[in-house]
């Protein structure tokens, strides 16, 4: 992540990082929600069991990456005063 030029580069870190942090929360979800079943028979299923407060604390940090990557994007465009955007 390059901060040169930016005019709010502190802001637009935390905002980066929380989005970061919300996304290793999804993977762990879906990591700790996971579900196979091995029979002997040679059949075997992997699902992802997500129900009731799991779903929504999912749908939560969706949200939240969402909203991060997207503050974080609007951040990147302002630049500091004098520097033109042709130079960057």
């Amino acid at each position: 992540m390059l901060t040169k030029n930016i005019k709010y580069p502190y802001i637009k870190l935390i905002f980066a990082g929380v989005g970061i942090l919300a996304g290793v929360g999804i993977l762990l979800m879906f990591i700790f929600n996971t579900y196979a079943n091995f029979e002997s028979n040679g059949s075997s299923s992997f699902r992802v069991n997500i129900i009731g407060s799991s779903m929504t604390l999912l749908s939560i940090l969706i949200l939240i990456v969402i909203v991060c990557a997207g503050f974080s994007f609007i951040l990147k465009l302002i630049k500091k005063k004098g520097i033109k955007a042709a130079d960057s």
